[in-house]
């Protein structure tokens, strides 16, 4: 049964420029599947952006219907005092993507 939903890697798995995402060599297999990376991506939007940079990616994550997706690259207000006003206190939006945004992305434990 296919779901419609994939795992999209938002540093790609194949990433051609390391450099593009303030990674080395070594770092890149340490961060491509951090959960900071991860995201829920509908399988026609992943397979139009197939490895393309996060300047590319992120216009095609503002047509996920999965808000959290969507928000990756600006937030979106929706009224005054809604769900996804009060989600947004909660959330920061990333203009670009590299090792930093993905250690970032992820809340630390208390």
């Amino acid at each position: 049964m296919d779901s419609g939903v994939e795992i999209e890697h938002i540093m790609p798995q194949t990433c051609y420029d390391k450099s593009s995402y303030d990674v080395s060599v070594e770092e890149f297999d340490l961060y491509i599947n951090r959960l900071g990376n991860l995201t829920l991506l509908e399988n026609s939007i992943n397979k139009s952006i197939h490895n393309d940079a996060y300047e590319t990616k992120s216009k095609a994550y503002q047509q996920s219907k999965f808000y959290l997706t969507k928000a990756i690259p600006a937030l979106v207000d929706q009224g005054a005092d809604t769900a996804i006003t009060r989600t947004n206190k909660k959330m920061i939006a990333w203009s670009s993507w590299n090792k930093d945004t993905i250690d970032a992305s992820v809340p630390k434990s208390h």
